[in-house]
């Protein structure tokens, strides 16, 4: 077993209590945001995100698997249908920040 200084160990044990504390709040609070409590994350973004993480896997694991058959012209359209679903997601969230601006200050 290795013996690491006691600064170390002092700092590793605070490195992961961090780790856990926050875990434990970023799980609380993604459990409220489904819920009827108020909560830090709002749940259409926490559903977006999920899909935007799961389509980008599921994206990238299919190039990897296809890339050696493909031709530049699928390779450039491919990398394209990425950059406008991009596009689109961030539009997407800009329009909603921008409405939600608007409807706490009352503006049409």
């Amino acid at each position: 077993m290795v013996c690491l200084p006691w600064a170390t160990q002092r700092f590793m044990r605070k490195f992961f209590t961090d780790i856990k504390e926050e875990f434990i709040f970023l799980y609380t609070e993604l459990k409220k945001s489904f819920s009827h409590e108020e909560s830090f994350f709002s749940s259409k973004k926490v559903e977006r995100g999920l899909f935007v993480l799961t389509a980008l896997i599921g994206g990238h694991q299919w190039f990897w698997t296809h890339v050696d058959k493909m031709t530049y012209d699928q390779i450039i359209a491919f990398c394209g249908m990425w950059l406008a679903f991009a596009g689109y997601s961030m539009a997407t969230t800009q329009k909603e920040k921008r409405f939600n601006k608007q409807s706490k200050t009352g503006e049409t």
